[in-house]
């Protein structure tokens, strides 16, 4: 199932894929965000010091009292740019594409099982442009979730750290490969988006629990991942709807995700999912 996203695309060209940052509507003009630059440390210069004058009659000026800037709650750039760049992933074949996440050891990959059911031929590609071929290990249907491994290899990144549950009103943004309007409902772009939103509660969907969000959903986002701003992951973007607010991000829940992938992870090392 597809739809469409009203986020506007700050774009960041990373190498090969682009990272680009999705926030306000679609009137809002696009902002590049740069590469990170070589910062050199400024030379320091001395100056003579000047001697103080008194002028008759004057008070001396008051010291201003410190002030304290508010902690910002939006996720920086450089949080969103370590998840685009280490662990989303595009995953491609004949019929469409959808989102993955690359976890941290043996070249596996989680994504949902209902955008790659049936699916021959499912290749993975990173944001900086490497490609490996994938092959599906196990899945659960009524979860929505799928474990894949690459057959060859693939940077591995830090483990991730889930999250227990995120409660409403939470800050998270979702990084995935939405299609790009402009493109067919078949591709999906070749930037990595992040969507700025909060989780709006934990609804149960035939008979899951599931994280609602207030983030627009688009087709090929499925999949995605979705961060706490303190890095904690929230969950995954599913292609699943919740019936009351069928127009926002559904995700699969980190405490359900991590008690599947343990169970499959075992399950590896005892030979009986390769």
């Amino acid at each position: 199932m597809y739809y469409l996203l009203t986020l506007v695309l700050i774009t960041s060209l990373v190498s090969g894929c682009d990272y680009t940052q999705a926030v306000g509507d679609a009137t809002t003009p696009s902002t590049e965000i740069s590469p990170r630059p070589t910062t050199t440390a400024p030379q320091s210069t001395s100056t003579p010091r000047d001697q103080p004058t008194s002028t008759p009659g004057a008070q001396p000026a008051a010291t201003p009292s410190p002030t304290t800037s508010p902690t910002p709650t939006a996720p920086t750039v450089g949080l969103q740019r370590t998840f685009a760049e280490a662990y989303v992933i595009r995953i491609d074949h004949p019929k469409q594409c959808t989102s993955g996440v690359l976890l941290g050891k043996d070249g596996l990959i989680l994504t949902t099982y209902q955008d790659i059911q049936g699916a021959r031929s499912l290749i993975a590609t990173t944001v900086d442009g490497n490609t490996a071929p994938l092959n599906l290990l196990a899945h659960d249907r009524v979860l929505d979730l799928a474990l894949l491994q690459t057959t060859s290899p693939l940077p591995e990144p830090e483990p991730l750290v889930w999250s227990a549950r995120t409660g409403s009103g939470s800050p998270v943004f979702v990084l995935g490969f939405p299609f790009p309007s402009s493109r067919s409902i078949s591709g999906c772009g070749d930037s990595v988006t992040v969507a700025h939103g909060t989780i709006a509660g934990h609804p149960t969907i035939q008979g899951q629990e599931r994280t609602q969000t207030d983030i627009g959903v688009s087709a090929g986002i499925s999949g995605g991942l979705a961060v706490t701003n303190t890095g904690l992951v929230a969950g995954l973007s599913t292609s699943q709807i919740n019936p009351a607010q069928p127009q926002h991000v559904l995700l699969i829940p980190a405490r359900a995700i991590e008690t599947q992938l343990s169970e499959w992870i075992e399950l590896l090392a005892l030979g009986q999912l390769a």
